[in-house]
């Protein structure tokens, strides 16, 4: 059996970006709390703790990481329920993650 790709690799200036997609059979209430929420992201990510909102840093445990360290996470874009954008500089690079349309 061949599987589909979960993701498509883009040549940038910089390196490459890696775009994954993904549907959400949920509300979209629940899909963002799922994003927005510390208890809700640590299920999937890591808890993160802070004053969260636009152009602020939050920081972000990496939950599933050997030694679950603890990183710096900046809000770019927060528009409720419809795209949320971050971003995260660490020892391995820079790290964007943006979701859009309808969360």
């Amino acid at each position: 059996m061949t599987r589909t790709p979960a993701g498509r690799l883009f040549r940038t200036a910089t390196g490459h970006d890696l775009v994954l997609t993904r549907t959400l059979r949920a509300p979209a209430t629940d899909v963002w709390a799922s994003l927005t929420e510390s208890e809700r992201t640590a299920r999937w990510f890591g808890p993160w703790e802070g004053d969260a909102g636009p152009g602020r840093t939050i920081r972000v445990q990496m939950a599933y990481e050997e030694q679950q360290p603890w990183c710096e996470v900046r809000i770019e874009v927060c528009e409720p329920q419809r795209r949320l954008g971050v971003s995260m500089i660490d020892g391995s690079g820079n790290y964007r993650a943006l979701t859009a349309d309808g969360v």
